[in-house]
């Protein structure tokens, strides 16, 4: 069988090329990427709503904060509270060191020095020297201080998971960023804000990335495609 030339349809050699292309290459690089940030971002949600459930059962909030019946459930609901944060701050890492690697192809391009540029300008905001840093904290030196904190507002009371800030502050590895960040904010820093506002700063960054990739590679894209096209029309 042929392709429409005179030469025969070798599929054998079609595929290796496909999978060899750097069309294809890049793809999976990027795909690899966001597979590592979709778990990142999950990881992110399943946080949230455990800790928004918490804090939207204030009876049952209030019965885990107190002294009396078994200290079991309050000690299960924590180590819930410190299991998905272990995953979202080892995912926040495993992000970053994927993105690095990914960048590192691309160095000496306009696009890296954008990317650069937006980088730096995202890490200069103290909320994601705070959040990187909590990953080593939480993954190399221990369970970081957590609490439960009720407030009543105009006669409605309120639950607020917490980091204790002041207990964070005894760790003498913080970078100057990430300390300034503890000390803007109250003793009991809420679990929920510290998420959203990393969360919208990185968001916005790798939004614009994935944006470049037509731009790096759409030439290669096309090439490969038009190969996975002559591959399907000949196998259907």
């Amino acid at each position: 069988m042929t392709d429409g030339t005179s030469e025969p349809l070798d599929f054998s050699a079609l595929y290796d090329e496909i999978q060899s292309h750097p069309g294809m290459l890049a793809r999976r690089s990027w795909d690899s990427l966001l597979d590592i940030h979709v778990v990142m971002t999950r990881n992110q949600d399943e946080l949230l709503v455990f800790v928004r459930a918490v804090e939207a059962d204030v009876r049952n909030a209030a019965r885990l904060a107190g002294n009396v019946g078994s200290d079991e459930p309050r000690r299960d609901m924590f180590r819930e509270l410190i299991r998905r944060l272990h995953n979202y701050v080892a995912s926040v890492g495993t992000l970053i060191d994927h993105t690095r690697n990914l960048m590192r192809k691309y160095e000496g391009t306009s696009t890296y020095a954008e990317f650069e540029a937006r980088r730096l300008a995202a890490t200069s905001n103290d909320v994601v020297s705070f959040v990187s840093k909590l990953r080593n904290y939480v993954l190399h030196v221990g369970v970081p201080g957590v609490g439960i904190q009720f407030s009543v507002t105009n006669g409605e009371e309120n639950v607020t998971i917490f980091l204790d800030r002041d207990r964070a502050l005894q760790w003498k590895d913080w970078p100057k960023a990430a300390r300034r960040y503890l000390n803007s904010k109250p003793s009991k820093l809420s679990v929920v804000d510290v998420i959203e506002e990393y969360g919208g700063v990185i968001e916005e960054l790798y939004r614009w990335l994935y944006d470049q990739f037509p731009t790096l590679h759409g030439e290669d894209i096309a090439a490969v495609n038009e190969l996975i096209r002559r591959q399907r029309f000949f196998t259907t």
